[in-house]
């Protein structure tokens, strides 16, 4: 479904709701305003009567009372000594294999459908352990930034507009 959100904000203001909120703000009073698509679950936000933007994750999860999983927790590079056991490999690549496909859903929900998105994050998450992705990895300042190049590997991957 494509949303456009200038359609959706005229929309809103024109509801009671809409209007209340028109109200505060001509009062000074800074108003966020959420709305979800039920149909997806997305949720958009829009701060002091400004434009309606994707919501962060953490927000669209409060929203749909569903778990936030921050990325930052989760170094997808696994220590070179975990890497030696068979079982803390196998563990610590479901767990990646798990938020690289939470990330994608997030940011670009439409490739879950594509006929190749299991594979590719599956072979990604294999070669983790390949000394060219894991300089690369390694050479990033931050979980998060790690987790922006595993996801922009993939959507290049996947989206031919890209």
């Amino acid at each position: 479904m494509t949303i456009d959100l200038n359609v959706l904000k005229a929309s809103i203001d024109a509801t009671p709701m809409g209007m209340a909120v028109t109200a505060l703000l001509s009062q000074g009073k800074p108003v966020n305003h959420i709305v979800t698509d039920a149909d997806t679950g997305e949720s958009y936000t829009s701060h002091n009567g400004g434009p309606f933007e994707r919501s962060h994750a953490w927000v669209e999860a409060i929203v749909n009372g569903t778990e936030y999983r921050d990325p930052g927790e989760l170094n997808p590079l696994i220590k070179r000594t975990a890497a030696c056991s068979p079982t803390a490999k196998r563990q610590h690549d479901a767990r990646v294999l798990s938020m690289l496909e939470y990330l994608i859903t997030y940011y670009r929900r439409d490739l879950t459908n594509h006929v190749g998105f299991n594979r590719t994050c599956r072979e990604l998450v294999a070669h983790l352990t390949d000394a060219h992705i894991r300089q690369k990895l390694k050479a990033c300042a931050t979980n998060y930034d790690r987790w922006d190049l595993l996801i922009e590997h993939v959507v290049s991957s996947l989206d031919p507009n890209v």
